[in-house]
């Protein structure tokens, strides 16, 4: 934040769990931040002298509530799902708790989250600025040295985001090194500087990166640093990662996978210069500096402009009995896995506020091949928590429920929920679950009769395609409503980019002389020379979809589709 080029009071506590000093050994002090002691800062702060407050973190927010009527920001660096579990042991009180503070603080701050997935597990407005790195301060990758890094402070007590004992399985055998404070790690020993870290990511072979996408993004700052010098990420795999895996590092939910990766890397050190210089030219372009700073010095600009006085929002409603908080609905998610699903983001909503298992086929990567798609750029998808055959009954998907699934003891799914796919068929013991059965049908503007006869065996029934509503009424399907489709924007984010294309198309053209979206495509790049068509993986598409000025989509039977 010292880029934006303000002058900064950090305003250091005199005791208490808040009072930490500043550690030069992980970042020396900018030139325009004064540290001051409690009694200044405070008495300034009653006497409204400083133009913006910005709180980073809740319990820094909620300390100076009282004595703060200057305008001020609230930053979120962490998920609302993981803070409310470190509140109290016991889950649904720490949720309460958490509630009401989220709540009061509303009352006085604007909240900035540092990353779409941050503000979207919050569920309440905010700006998004991600993190910014200038990677011409870094660089210097050498990788002579055979050994696996790790970076973090406080590791095994935030278990839950960290996971230490996946990341030792990961790294047994394997020559590695845990540089941060972490009593709870045997070894781990924090940087003398921040030129000794950095030594650390230039020196060493690689970089072991793990956060559970439950409760973190799938990147942090000593990730970004270390891409930014040029050191090669293997990596847990998460939906918000912005690696490539093969690409510009490794990702994978598997450990051994992850293994297999940090030896190849530790025995072949020029792949790890290749793969760690793919790396920093992603780092650059998904978490650049300049946006980093246009947009912080945007948000305190517009913060400072309310002035002193500043009016609170309302009082938030008292919440009746009925919509206290209860217990997270269990959901059993069914849907073909692959990285073009639209099944994905049904997933990542449910994951955010309920317990979420999933079932289905995971398409084959040969599959994906042949319709036309690049396996070498491919992005990792994961297998189900119950991983099924194409043509599979439901006495199969009962037995393969994890050991922990009992009524009584764990998982026990209120609503079953099947994600349209492209399959023709349900199976016809579909009555051995329990749960109320809902199903979500896409591509009912084409085989009607088909997933009407589906619907049949479902409770509840959602169509994408509004046309096709009044089909499946006078069919007698009951309970029957039109659900839009809809996109989430945390896993398309790319920031603002240029615009290089006029027109751009994204997916299959046909061969046959007579198809319609070819010769439409064809008319299109005729007319307008500068047309990207291509047909790639989604964050491909997201890139391409940035960089053009127009969009254009050919689709069949009027239907509304993901595109």
């Amino acid at each position: 934040m010292a880029k934006t080029g303000f002058d900064f009071t950090v305003g250091a506590y005199a005791s208490g769990e808040l009072a930490r000093e500043w550690q030069t050994a992980f970042r020396p002090i900018p030139r325009n931040i004064n540290i001051v002691e409690e009694s200044v800062w405070r008495t300034d702060l009653i006497a409204g002298k400083y133009d913006v407050v910005v709180a980073q973190n809740e319990m820094n927010a909620i300390n100076i509530f009282n004595d703060c009527r200057t305008p001020a920001l609230l930053v979120c660096h962490n998920r609302r799902t993981f803070l409310e579990t470190t509140i109290t042991a016991e889950t649904e009180n720490g949720a309460g708790k958490y509630d009401r503070l989220v709540e009061r603080l509303q009352e006085r701050f604007d909240f900035v989250f540092i990353s779409e997935s941050k503000r979207a597990d919050y569920g309440i407005p905010g700006r998004v600025i991600y993190p910014g790195i200038d990677v011409n301060e870094y660089g210097g990758y050498r990788g002579e040295v055979a050994e696996v890094l790790r970076v973090g402070n406080m590791m095994r007590a935030r278990d839950r985001m960290f996971d230490v004992d996946f990341q030792e399985r990961v790294c047994e055998g394997i020559p590695n090194r845990v540089v941060g404070h972490d009593p709870g790690i045997a070894g781990a020993t924090p940087s003398k500087s921040f030129e000794d870290l950095l030594e650390s990511y230039r020196a060493l072979r690689c970089l072991l990166h793990v956060t559970r996408q439950e409760y973190e993004d799938g990147y942090n700052l000593a990730m970004l640093e270390a891409m930014a010098c040029g050191m090669p990420v293997v990596s847990l795999a998460n939906r918000t990662s912005p690696l490539q895996d093969g690409v510009d590092g490794f990702v994978s939910f598997d450990a051994a996978i992850l293994r297999d990766r940090l030896n190849g890397l530790l025995t072949d050190r020029d792949m790890a210069c290749a793969i760690g210089a793919r790396g920093r030219e992603t780092m650059a372009e998904k978490f650049p500096i300049g946006a980093f700073v246009e947009n912080w010095r945007a948000a305190i600009e517009t913060v400072a402009a309310k002035g002193t006085g500043r009016r609170p929002k309302a009082q938030p409603k008292p919440r009746h009995a009925a919509e206290k908080k209860t217990r997270r609905t269990a959901i059993l998610l069914d849907y073909v896995s692959s990285p073009l699903t639209t099944g994905r983001y049904f997933e990542q909503a449910a994951r955010k506020t309920h317990n979420v298992i999933t079932a289905g086929l995971r398409l084959p990567e040969e599959l994906l091949a042949s319709w036309g798609f690049d396996i070498q750029t491919m992005p990792s998808y994961p297998i189900h928590d119950i991983d099924l055959p194409l043509e599979r009954t439901y006495a199969q998907l009962l037995a393969g429920m994890p050991s922990g699934c009992h009524p009584d003891t764990g998982f026990h799914p209120d609503i079953y929920l099947w994600v349209d796919a492209g399959l023709k068929k349900i199976a016809e013991d579909i009555g051995l679950l329990e749960a109320c059965k809902i199903c979500y049908l896409i591509d009912t503007h084409i085989l009607l009769d088909i997933r009407i006869e589906m619907a049949r065996h479902f409770d509840f029934t959602f169509l994408a395609q509004k046309r096709q509503v009044d089909d499946f009424v006078r069919a007698g399907i009951p309970n029957v409503a039109w659900l839009p489709l809809a996109c989430s924007p945390e896993l398309h984010d790319l920031g603002p980019m240029e615009r290089i294309y006029d027109v751009a198309f994204v997916g299959r053209l046909e061969t046959d002389l007579g198809d319609r979206r070819r010769d439409l495509i064809a008319a299109v790049r005729e007319r307008f020379p500068n047309t990207k068509v291509a047909q790639c993986w989604p964050h491909e598409m997201a890139r391409i979809y940035a960089q053009s000025k127009i969009v254009i989509n050919a689709c069949v039977n009027r239907d509304v589709n993901m595109r």
